[in-house]
């Protein structure tokens, strides 16, 4: 009976200590969600700047902007990263470059796979050519192939 006592003391002061903590997180929680508009407007502004960046009009640059909106929206708007990913797939090809076209292949993958579409993924996934992959891009490959499994 004293061990019984013991132990229910003890959770006790422990379901005490934890809901105090549990109402901390959920206040802070509260706090970033009650922020997110400021998030939000901080973002659009970065993508504004991109948009709105000048180049020369040449593929390179013009593959370079696509490539920082991908990564902008990624995480963002999967519609609008793939879209970017498409960009810079036809501007890879337009160049011919077998380092561009594989980076926009893995940015396109992100993106279907990001957005649930299985079968799309893997379509681009086999469509690699795995010797023309630098060490960078067979490190961002096969992290994407894992989350893909």
């Amino acid at each position: 009976m004293k061990s019984f006592l013991t132990c229910l003391l003890t959770l006790t002061f422990f379901q005490n200590l934890y809901s105090q903590d549990h109402q901390q997180l959920l206040e802070e929680l509260n706090k970033v969600i009650n922020e997110s508009v400021g998030y939000d407007a901080r973002k659009q502004e970065d993508i504004r700047a991109i948009h709105f960046y000048e180049d020369a009009g040449t593929p390179q640059p013009e593959f370079n902007r696509y490539h920082q909106l991908f990564n902008a929206y990624k995480a963002y708007k999967y519609d609008s990263a793939y879209f970017y990913a498409r960009k810079q797939f036809h501007i890879a090809k337009l160049l011919g470059n077998d380092t561009l076209i594989n980076m926009a292949r893995i940015n396109l993958s992100f993106s279907l796979l990001s957005a649930g579409m299985y079968k799309e993924t893997q379509e681009t996934l086999d469509a690699m050519d795995m010797r023309t992959l630098s060490n960078e891009a067979k490190a961002r490959y096969y992290a994407l192939l894992g989350r893909f499994y």
